[in-house]
């Protein structure tokens, strides 16, 4: 986070003023107001000193003009990053000369607090950590989610949870990916998951490393727990709690491929073990088909013993055996699991 700090150069001794922080930020790269309107969090909004009960802003107490507000140092600054995490979006400082009547209205200088991503090999060491053995592919995962996006002394680099300059490219209405614009360098990198030029919003979007696309799809969504809930604003502003919650994501998925797979096999038991598929275990390569979402492509529905109704499936036993079935197409005819597959890193 920056170290914010505001002073008023070469102000008298006797004069007394007060201060106050603003920083807003619109998901979405606040490109679209009926998405704003219905997908933005009130986390995304910070106020330092802290807003009243009502939710009306509070100035600091009276100090002298030649004082610096270390406003980082502040209670209400620690707390907001301890409850929230980190913040950014487009900051507004307010200066208030009490002797010269009402609160100010217009701030005295607008800014941004932007993020910069890390580097690649430390982002890597920090994923394979927090993945662990069971994870092992997540590194590709972020790679998959990343590449292209952004740009760097003329090389496309992997592990971005932010643009490292602005890029023009369609917004509003008629985009349909907006993986390569940002209004802003420093701006969260967000993709923008629709598939038709006037389809329905799909929710909030991809954020960060792993393009988490957490919460109701839909502006008259339900919210629920885990990644069924609005993606925290930690996740959106911080590459680390990003990583993290990718793998929380991940370990639910397991729970769902396990159950599939076990399911699988004790409906056709003389087909033996599931496969590997290319270098995931059948498994695995379960797991991130729920990850990225078990529909479209060839995704059907099977019977399974064990469960009451029909399941998607992305594995299917033909003529005794095990055929993989992609979901919905992401590179050519192919589906994700093929798509992580191609960043695979040789040991």
């Amino acid at each position: 986070m920056p170290r914010l700090v505001a002073k008023i150069q070469k102000g008298p001794e006797a004069l007394k003023v007060r201060w106050r922080l603003e920083v807003d930020y619109l998901r979405g790269n606040g490109y679209r107001a009926h998405y704003v309107k219905y997908f933005t969090r009130p986390e995304d909004k910070v106020l330092i000193p802290a807003a009243a009960q009502d939710g009306s802003p509070v100035f600091t107490s009276e100090m002298n003009a030649s004082e610096r507000w270390r406003m980082f140092e502040t209670q209400d600054w620690h707390d907001e990053v301890e409850e929230n995490g980190f913040f950014g979006g487009t900051g507004k400082l307010y200066l208030w000369i009490p002797a010269t009547g009402a609160e100010p209205e217009q701030p005295i200088l607008t800014f941004r607090i932007g993020g910069k991503n890390p580097q690649q090999p430390l982002a890597r060491q920090y994923i394979d950590q927090a993945a662990g053995t069971t994870h092992w592919y997540a590194y590709a995962v972020a790679k998959h989610e990343t590449f292209g996006r952004v740009c760097e002394d003329g090389q496309v680099r992997f592990y971005n949870q932010f643009y490292n300059k602005h890029q023009d490219g369609q917004i509003g209405d008629a985009a349909i990916d907006m993986g390569s614009v940002a209004w802003a360098k420093g701006w969260p990198l967000y993709n923008l998951d629709r598939n038709t030029r006037n389809g329905p919003q799909n929710g909030a979007g991809g954020y960060g490393l792993f393009q988490l696309t957490w919460g109701p799809k839909l502006p008259n969504g339900t919210q629920g727990n885990g990644s069924s809930a609005f993606i925290p604003r930690r996740m959106i502003w911080n590459w680390q709690e990003n990583a993290n919650g990718a793998i929380t994501e991940l370990n639910v998925k397991l729970g769902l491929a396990q159950s599939l797979v076990n399911g699988l096999q004790a409906t056709y038991p003389s087909s033996g073990a599931i496969p590997n598929y290319q270098n995931f275990t059948g498994t695995e390569a379960a797991t991130l088909t729920y990850y990225n979402g078990m529909g479209g492509g060839q995704i059907r529905f099977i019977r399974l013993n064990g469960f009451k109704k029909q399941q998607k499936t992305c594995w299917t036993n033909r003529s005794g055996g095990w055929t993989f079935l992609h979901n919905r197409p992401v590179t050519g005819q192919t589906g994700y699991v093929h798509a992580v597959n191609t960043h695979i890193e040789e040991e």
